[in-house]
């Protein structure tokens, strides 16, 4: 069977993997992982990634800005089990949209599977919980060190 891996961007990104290991608190009673914790993993990446390129949500925060998850999507396409390395592997490509699109694969780090892959967005708020419409003064900075070379992809 050929997996679908999802839609992403083309071009360029930035990437990082983290290591979850299955806890006995996220299987059911035949040791499947509930779908619902992939979503869990999905922040476990995009929290690493965030404190990997200075744009986590304490750094965020910091800058004045909130940043919601207004959308999630998860395609399942093999069980985790109770016990599992999986190897959650986070991207973010070069959109400079007033909007933060995360992509997600989390594979079995023993056979290198894909378990799952999905998205999450995330929008702009300031402090007064306001909408944000354009790129934040923050996020163009990143933008920018990243496109002078001075942020490297783990990947």
């Amino acid at each position: 069977m050929r997996l679908r891996r999802g839609r992403r961007p083309k071009g360029r990104y930035l990437e990082h993997q983290v290591p979850v290991r299955v806890r006995f608190n996220e299987v059911d009673s035949l040791s499947i992982v509930w779908h619902g914790h992939f979503l869990k993993y999905f922040e476990d990446g995009r929290c690493g990634f965030g404190e990997r390129y200075g744009i986590g949500y304490l750094d965020l925060l910091k800058a004045g800005l909130l940043v919601p998850v207004v959308h999630a999507s998860c395609d399942h396409f093999e069980p985790a089990r109770f016990g599992d390395e999986l190897i959650v592997t986070t991207r973010l490509y070069e959109l400079e949209s007033s909007k933060i699109f995360y992509y997600y694969e989390v594979s079995r780090a023993s056979d290198g599977s894909i378990l799952a892959a999905g998205r999450t967005i995330q929008a702009f708020l300031d402090q007064e919980l306001n909408l944000i419409l354009t790129l934040p003064d923050y996020m163009r900075s990143f933008y920018e060190r990243w496109k002078d070379h001075m942020l490297v992809s783990d990947g």
